[in-house]
């Protein structure tokens, strides 16, 4: 139960460092803002928006499933940035890393 907690909470820790990542494409395109969006506000926005669309459309959806897979799809940030295809990193290199990256992060949960 101890190292549950441990696990839990080294996970925890580690997803919350999304909300000091600023978002690569803000800085790529110059975007002209006072304030950009960190990984987990995007997180956060595509969740809200996922609910709002369940909430509206009559569509055959697992909500749970695909709100994990919406914050999921973000966790290798924690290790590897967000990358954008100007950081000149291959498609197969970057599914490579970042899969690491995902077995890294949730080995501890």
């Amino acid at each position: 139960m101890e190292n549950k907690i441990k696990n839990l909470l080294q996970f925890y820790l580690l997803a919350t460092e999304l909300k000091d990542k600023i978002r690569s494409g803000w800085k790529v395109w110059n975007i002209d803002r006072e304030r950009v969006e960190s990984v987990a506000e995007h997180i956060y926005g595509t969740c809200i928006l996922a609910i709002s669309i369940d909430s509206q459309f009559e569509l055959d959806i697992d909500l749970y499933k695909v709100i994990i897979m919406l914050v999921l799809h973000e966790i290798e940030e924690i290790k590897i940035g967000d990358l954008t295809p100007f950081d000149k990193v291959t498609k197969e290199e970057k599914r490579k890393i970042g899969k690491q990256a995902v077995e890294e992060v949730l080995s501890w949960c």
